[in-house]
């Protein structure tokens, strides 16, 4: 392996990265979520998540 350089990530060097990036919105043809699909979709997360900490399967449930 060849020698290790080090290079500071400075304000300059990520401002050669920057490039401006419209917006383009949503796509026309999606449905927005009701707020009882996001309801749903938040309980349904917040539920895998304690059952996957927790070692079982959120399919055990």
């Amino acid at each position: 392996m060849l020698g290790a350089t080090r290079m500071a990530l400075t304000d300059e060097l990520v401002s050669l990265s920057l490039r401006p990036e419209l917006d383009p919105g949503p796509e026309p043809h999606r449905t927005p979520l009701t707020e009882m699909e996001t309801e749903m979709f938040a309980r349904r997360l917040l539920q895998e998540s304690v059952a996957r900490r927790s070692g079982s399967s959120p399919m055990d449930h």
